[in-house]
């Protein structure tokens, strides 16, 4: 009904579509819905505290494209309006994609002070960390995002292959182990093969049951 109250008052065309855009989106529609943006974003596209469901559902699908420049665009606008640890931990999963770690880390750390308990946080911060040769401080991060949460499959990757980089061999191995109790198959094939290749070079150690 707003809608169509905007797009009659001739005054507001590009909210109308981006309406539009926000209801196809909650459908499940998502080309639809980025249909609408695109036609309210070329209308006007000043920020506007008003577009924040548009401009955080854009973040969300550019970010799942891996489309870097596009949702650096989406998720800067998003939290230029409104600054949450999702917003914050999208722009940096873009800018980590982009290869511009220093902004990565900027974006993942405002995130961090912001809600310190979300694991995603943790697991790109460890990333962006190694990224910038800073393999002490990627350690600590994996290790506070696999406190809140053991059976993360990635985290346990990327914390697996850090540790085997160390020569941390027996956190490898364990970290490598939970890794084949996830979903992803090329995670567990990957860590099954450095399960084989360790077992070779250090003694099976005791590993928790997470």
């Amino acid at each position: 009904q707003r809608a169509i109250e905007l797009w009659r008052s001739g005054k507001g065309i590009g909210y109308y579509f981006m309406y539009l855009g926000d209801q196809a989106y909650d459908q499940g529609d998502v080309h639809l819905a980025l249909s609408y943006y695109e036609m309210s974003h070329a209308i006007d596209d000043a920020l506007d505290a008003r577009k924040l469901r548009m401009y955080r559902n854009r973040c969300a699908y550019e970010t799942r494209q891996q489309d870097a420049a596009e949702a650096i665009f989406w998720c800067t606008r998003a939290t230029q309006v409104h600054k949450t640890v999702w917003t914050l931990l999208a722009l940096g999963q873009a800018f980590y994609t982009a290869g511009d770690y220093r902004a990565a880390l900027s974006a993942l750390e405002q995130a961090r002070s912001l809600n310190p308990r979300v694991a995603n946080v943790h697991y790109y911060l460890g990333l962006t960390y190694q990224r910038l040769g800073q393999a002490e401080l990627a350690q600590d991060a994996y290790q506070q995002g696999l406190k809140l949460s053991p059976s993360h499959q990635y985290l346990n990757w990327a914390a697996g292959r850090l540790y085997e980089q160390m020569g941390q061999l027996p956190e490898a191995y364990c970290c490598y182990l939970r890794v084949t109790r996830g979903s992803n198959q090329t995670l567990k094939k990957s860590a099954s093969d450095a399960l084989q290749r360790l077992s070779a070079s250090v003694p099976t150690p005791v590993c928790d049951s997470r």
